[in-house]
């Protein structure tokens, strides 16, 4: 009875854990849009400088302990692509940020599974239940209500949008940043037990440190010094997404990846009730059933791989 209800409490501190990191995530990309003279890169670098750092003294002890397992050629490979992918849904996040509502970038952005259940399909051999198929379709219906094309919905321009803000591109980084994180999803399957999760923690956050003056040279975006009131706002906000990370990895040692699966769903909601709190914004009711659309999809897909099978 004492080991029942252990675990019992284990799994909640699990699932309390994966809401928590959910609400980081959302909160980091609504609080960034509180920022004045700053654009989404900044924040994304901010991100990585701080995720390198706390994972730095973690991964130098696991390696003077060699407890770190040894990877080959092949390993090696797949890390390097990993990391490239997870620098590159980030970003597009951060980008996306920039161009529309952090509700509607995280509700288009979370329909990641479907594109992972079709890569998990195409590379991995996995075959789906059709309840997922129709509960994809679900979910991309609630992306298409959530993007507002203008060809069916007319050219209606969110009442809040600042002008320089461009809604298309909005989307699209949001939607890369959903292809993207579907690889990193596969990748990381591809990864299971050859590699500690801080070895591909330090490789994406050095690759991503790499990237940053790449990418700010390419496009002359990001080198300038923000203002002062906004590196409270952006130091903030980068560190809700590190601990974030962190959070969800606590989570998922306490409890099934199935259901922090299902809790960090939340995020979408969280998304729209951070924004009408912080921002004083009112989202628009296709933004709101669309993300509730999306919600529905992946959770709904998470229940039946759990149930059919056996996704732990």
């Amino acid at each position: 009875m004492v080991e029942s209800r252990r675990y019992d409490l284990k799994r909640l501190a699990g699932l309390a854990c994966g809401v928590i990191g959910a609400f980081l995530v959302a909160l980091g990309a609504v609080v960034y849009q509180l920022t004045k003279d700053s654009t989404g890169v900044q924040v994304w670098f901010l991100r990585f400088v701080l995720m390198y750092f706390l994972t730095l003294p973690y991964i130098t002890l696991k390696s003077m302990k060699q407890e770190l397992p040894k990877m080959n050629f092949k390993s090696a490979v797949y890390l390097f692509a990993f990391g490239f992918v997870s620098v590159g849904a980030s970003l597009t996040f951060y980008l996306s940020l920039d161009e529309f509502s952090a509700g509607d970038s995280l509700a288009i952005s979370s329909s990641y599974l479907v594109i992972t259940i079709a890569l998990s399909y195409l590379f991995l051999k996995e075959k789906q239940h059709p309840i997922v198929i129709v509960l994809s379709i679900v979910s991309m219906v609630g992306v298409f209500l959530v993007a507002r094309p203008t060809f069916i919905f007319g050219d209606n321009e969110e009442v809040n949008a600042k002008p320089d803000q461009n809604r298309a591109l909005g989307i699209v980084y949001s939607i890369l940043s959903a292809f993207f994180t579907a690889f990193r999803f596969t990748l990381g399957r591809k990864l299971n037990n050859t590699v500690h999760v801080s070895q591909m923690l330090i490789f994406t956050c050095t690759q991503a440190l790499i990237a940053f003056p790449i990418y700010s040279i390419t496009t002359n975006q990001g080198w300038y010094i923000p203002c002062m009131s906004d590196w409270g706002i952006l130091i903030a906000s980068a560190l809700c997404c590190a601990v974030s990370n962190a959070v969800i990895a606590l989570a998922l040692q306490l409890e099934r990846a199935g259901p922090v699966s299902i809790v960090c769903s939340l995020l979408i909601a969280f998304g729209f009730i951070l924004e009408i709190v912080l921002l004083k914004t009112v989202p628009q009711v296709t933004s709101v059933v669309g993300a509730l659309l999306v919600f529905l999809g992946s959770v709904g897909t998470i229940f039946v791989q759990m149930k059919f099978s056996h996704v732990t």
